[in-house]
């Protein structure tokens, strides 16, 4: 799949095998906001339900600040890592923006948008970690540790030459 035609804040869905694959183009600035993102120790975890068939992400991707092969594109599985819900995305606020989805209750003013489980309760920034994690009170128990996970990110080659990605089945 090419991306040179994916421009910066734009999301791809790609459907692959029955499954949402999402491809986000990052920023300039959210490129260096990332590269000085913190490790995690759930970096390379993965919740116990997670098929078999999905391949875990080896930790060239999954241990790097940006999370990313290419640090211009952003590449998961289109759900969260907490009971599979699907995330939605949230373009990076600007001073000016009124938009009222930013009100839900559990975003706070430091999140400058990305990727949120709004069932769960959960924003992720554009490395796919969690930034806010603000459970409901049937889900503490337990959604607790599942709540640090990471979005996952299947296995891909990044084409340089033309911009394009080749998602693996193995």
């Amino acid at each position: 799949m090419s991306l040179e035609k994916l421009k910066e804040t734009q999301v791809l869905i790609l459907d692959f095998a029955g499954e949402e694959i999402w491809v986000y183009h990052r920023t300039k600035k959210q490129i260096e906001k990332n590269k000085e993102a913190k490790l995690s120790a759930y970096d390379s975890k993965y919740p116990a339900w997670w098929p078999h068939h999905k391949h875990k992400t080896s930790p060239e991707v999954s241990q790097t600040r940006t999370r990313s092969k290419n640090d211009t594109y952003f590449i998961f599985w289109g759900y969260g890592p907490v009971f599979g819900y699907y995330v939605t995305y949230l373009p990076e606020k600007s001073k000016d923006s009124t938009n009222e989805l930013y009100d839900l209750p559990f975003i706070d003013e430091k999140w400058e948008g990305g990727f949120i489980d709004a069932t769960n309760k959960i924003a992720y920034d554009f490395t796919g970690r969690p930034f806010i994690i603000n459970l409901p009170e049937e889900k503490k128990d337990k959604a607790k540790l599942l709540a640090n996970l990471n979005l996952q990110i299947p296995k891909y080659i990044f084409n340089k030459t033309n911009s394009s990605i080749t998602l693996l089945c193995k």
